[in-house]
């Protein structure tokens, strides 16, 4: 194709809400969509790669922020009654292992985004998991990976740029997902 470009838009919730309003603030706090705990692999077909990628896993999170913030930024995961479920944030985590490892594991996640503009985070529906102890050798698994939430209401607190900012965010169960005694974790 000669100078034509393709763009896809896989969510408008930022456009949707946007306003003039919204863009003076110093940050801003999206309302997600109702996030799906689907089921994307199994262990037959997860080392086939297709030729295109799915969208992160869990509640996709949009933050505005005007000017890029002199603190960290903090996105807290709160359940019904308060408690924090899981915590991100802007600051750079080590990696678990050293760089030259022979025996190289899963990298750091990501820090948050604190760039000024309209920034994307993911929460992967799961509650923090245990704190690893750098330089560990895992045999399988990983201990820093928490229990899935269970589908529900829970509510996202952004800290950034002085303010304090919350809004809901749901859990919905995938149409394969199973709850109830019998059902995996």
């Amino acid at each position: 194709t000669h100078g034509r470009s393709i763009f896809i838009l896989d969510d408008v919730t930022p456009l949707r809400e946007w306003s003039k309003a919204i863009e003076a603030q110093a940050a801003h706090l999206f309302t997600p969509r109702p996030a799906v705990r689907w089921q994307l692999e199994s262990p037959i077909s997860s080392h086939l790669k297709g030729p295109g990628e799915n969208p992160p896993a869990g509640a996709i999170v949009y933050y505005w922020l005007k000017q890029e913030p002199k603190d960290d930024v903090e996105l807290d995961v709160l359940d019904a009654a308060g408690a924090v479920v899981r915590s991100l944030s802007s600051r750079k985590l080590e990696p678990p292992v050293a760089e030259d490892d022979p025996d190289p594991e899963e990298p750091a996640p990501k820090p948050l985004p604190k760039r000024a503009g309209l920034q994307r985070a993911v929460w992967d529906l799961r509650y923090d998991g245990a704190t690893r102890i750098r330089k560990a050798k895992v045999d399988a698994g990983d201990p820093a990976t928490g229990p899935l939430a269970l589908p529900g209401s829970y509510t996202l607190r952004l800290r950034a740029a002085g303010e304090t900012l919350t809004t809901p965010v749901e859990g919905r169960l995938g149409p394969r997902g199973r709850l109830g005694p019998a059902a995996p974790a």
